[in-house]
């Protein structure tokens, strides 16, 4: 790439921008990362406008390593809302979702907890599809209970809990799933 202009998009090989790439040995288990530059802050839409030679039974997915999510983008382009910078290591496209063809569960890492001040809640995120959250439970750093749920929801990818009237603190987050319990700290301004 000569050069990268203002709004961009490329990819990224060596900490090269490259306008082209092309891969003479495939396999589903590449990585190719992605670089991006932004310079109005606003929402930026990632999409496949045309494949060429990819055979239909190929998945393609969009990974940030941020929110360590995958986004399918042969069903729906990704949307996301950026500031102004460029964002390289980032985005990345991948052929597999390891988040749903994890081998050895290893659950504290595939399950993070965090706490949204806007809102209030308590979020579980849950990139297993063979791991289930039972039950959580907060505790202060004291190790006194706060609050505690059983989880029904059968929708496991993202469980909000409310959490009201509680003060500025750390406070640790015992998570029991059918794959064993862990606990996790979390900071509640």
């Amino acid at each position: 790439m000569i050069e990268v202009n203002d709004n961009d998009m490329y990819w990224e090989l060596e900490n090269t921008p490259l306008i082209i790439q092309g891969i003479p040995n495939f396999n589903i288990e590449q990585i190719i990362p992605l670089g991006i530059k932004i310079t109005n802050e606003g929402l930026t839409n990632i999409k496949i406008d045309a494949l060429e030679n990819i055979p239909n039974s190929l998945d393609i997915y969009l990974y940030d390593a941020t929110s360590k999510e995958y986004h399918d983008l042969r069903k729906s382009d990704f949307d996301i809302t950026l500031a102004v910078g460029e964002y390289s290591n980032r985005f990345s496209l991948q052929f597999v979702n390891k988040a749903h063809t994890i081998n050895e569960t290893n659950v504290e890492n595939g399950i993070i907890a965090y706490y949204t001040n806007e809102n209030q809640m308590l979020n579980i995120k849950n990139y297993f599809v063979d791991v289930a959250v039972e039950s959580v439970s907060l505790f202060n750093i004291l190790k006194q209970n706060i609050s505690n749920w059983k989880i029904k929801d059968p929708k496991q990818n993202h469980i909000q809990l409310p959490i009201k009237n509680v003060s500025s603190a750390v406070y640790i987050v015992q998570i029991k799933t059918t794959k064993g319990e862990f606990s996790q700290k979390i900071i509640i301004k």
